[in-house]
């Protein structure tokens, strides 16, 4: 029983509260932060145009990576701002090793959207069933440039306010605005009436499971923090 009171006490707390026992020494307490931000990275990781099958390695290199600068923060920021700024920094790195050429002119070409629409829904139905429709959004917003997309992907999905979308972009907030509205503008006509964006791109609790378990397994190898 005291347990099962210990773990809702830790959900209650701030993020901040979470780091500060982390910093203690209490290293098992780092997989509560994980729990509340494998979603957000993986949104985040897949509007950076990285894709599926390498999402859980770098979300879980962004956790060791974050959990071994965590005398670096400082609470000037959010600790999500601070986190998803790693997992942001740890993509790149990745897309440079891996060379990945990003599709800059779809906004010249909007029929080449139309055309991969199409071709994942040869048979519209009235009634498509919504786990159909997922799908379809999915690869759609696949096919927006990665500005756009990453900004839709945290603003839309994730639902980040301007201000941290724009903190951990190191843009603009009116950047922000532009960059969510011309994305809006490519997928409206096909998808958006549909669906509610926070429904999409969902990490399933097998993957948050094997990233906690990745994680802590490099944790409980390390020495305490100081």
């Amino acid at each position: 029983m005291q347990e099962a009171k210990t773990k809702i006490n830790l959900s209650k707390l701030s993020d901040e509260e979470i780091i500060s026992l982390v910093k203690e020494g209490k290293s098992q307490y780092y997989e509560v932060t994980m729990r509340r931000y494998n979603q957000r990275l993986y949104r985040v990781a897949k509007g950076m145009n990285i894709i599926d099958a390498d999402c859980d390695d770098i979300i879980q290199q962004s956790f060791i990576n974050a959990y071994q600068k965590l005398s670096q923060f400082k609470g000037e920021s959010k600790f999500s701002t601070w986190l998803t700024r790693i997992l942001i920094n740890e993509c790149l790195m990745h897309k440079r090793r891996k060379k990945l050429v990003i599709n800059e002119d779809i906004l010249e070409n909007p029929e080449v959207m139309e055309k991969a629409f199409n071709q994942t829904n040869n048979s519209p139905e009235k009634d498509m069933i919504q786990e159909e429709m997922k799908k379809i959004l999915e690869e759609a917003i696949e096919y927006l440039p990665e500005d756009f997309r990453t900004v839709y992907m945290m603003r839309e999905v994730e639902e980040m306010s301007v201000k941290e979308t724009a903190e951990c972009l190191n843009i603009s907030e009116s950047n922000v605005k532009i960059r969510l509205f011309r994305a809006k503008a490519v997928l409206k006509n096909y998808l958006e009436r549909y669906l509610k964006p926070g429904e999409i791109f969902e990490f399933g609790n097998w993957r948050c499971d094997a990233v906690v378990e990745g994680v802590m397994k490099f944790i409980n190898g390390q020495p305490k923090l100081l």
